[in-house]
């Protein structure tokens, strides 16, 4: 669940120190190099500068808030090899994390249903030959959660191109959680155990998810994400 998290950080720096270091090298060359008579217009070299502080301001995120994403980022549409991804909707949609899929999110440990977070895709119908590409945030956080809609099929296979043995061949609603976090250690066998069998806060959740639908893998899902995947609707 938890991977790469210093890497993830250290880019986060880079991307948000960039404008500032461009921001240092454009003032130094202009005192440097630059005569009177000959500068840049002053209204032409503000307009820049301004233009890098609004840069500067949209990169301030070092930890951020993925519990309340905003609604504008949910609502674009999902890029995958190219291809524009159908927005899910009740009756087709499935939702791939690296976390837990559970009824609230919590850092680094479990997905709230339908919501994206830092480690998890939410797509609808489509077919994807490489399914490293359609959950890209579950796969670098490890696999570990599935939650398959009313009436939605996903069947992933274990090669790329939907070539190989069949991983997983489900009709929603249910939920899947990975074998291998029970037989990690005691305290997340119990907390495994405990989201499997608890009442959901919200009742249309566990009206669709009760405990009966909330499964566990028959193989370790670390490599699901290796091969391909079909999510298929009016199941």
């Amino acid at each position: 669940m938890k991977k790469n998290n210093f890497l993830d950080k250290f880019k986060k720096v880079i991307w948000i120190l960039t404008p500032f270091i461009l921001l240092a090298i454009i003032i130094i060359l202009l005192l440097r190099h630059c005569e009177p008579e000959e500068c840049f217009d002053c209204d032409d070299l503000e307009e820049k500068i301004d233009n890098i502080e609004d840069d500067i301001k949209g990169r301030d995120c070092l930890d951020c808030d993925w519990e309340n994403v905003d609604d504008d980022y949910k609502k674009k549409d999902t890029i995958i090899d190219g291809e524009k991804v159908i927005k899910p909707i009740d009756n087709c949609r499935a939702h791939f994390s690296g976390l837990l899929i559970s009824d609230y999110y919590e850092s680094n440990w479990k997905s709230e249903i339908w919501v994206i977070d830092e480690s998890s895709e939410y797509v609808g119908e489509g077919e994807y030959p490489r399914a490293i590409n359609a959950f890209p945030r579950a796969h670098k956080a490890t696999f570990d959660g599935i939650a398959i809609g009313e009436g939605t099929r996903v069947i992933i296979y274990e090669k790329p191109s939907f070539k190989g043995k069949i991983l997983l061949d489900k009709v929603g609603p249910v939920i899947i959680t990975n074998k291998i976090r029970l037989e990690e250690d005691e305290r997340m066998y119990e907390i495994v155990t405990e989201n499997n069998n608890k009442i959901f806060k919200d009742d249309e959740l566990n009206t669709l998810f009760p405990p009966n639908k909330r499964l566990m893998s028959s193989t370790n899902m670390f490599n699901w994400s290796q091969g391909s995947l079909k999510v298929i609707c009016n199941e």
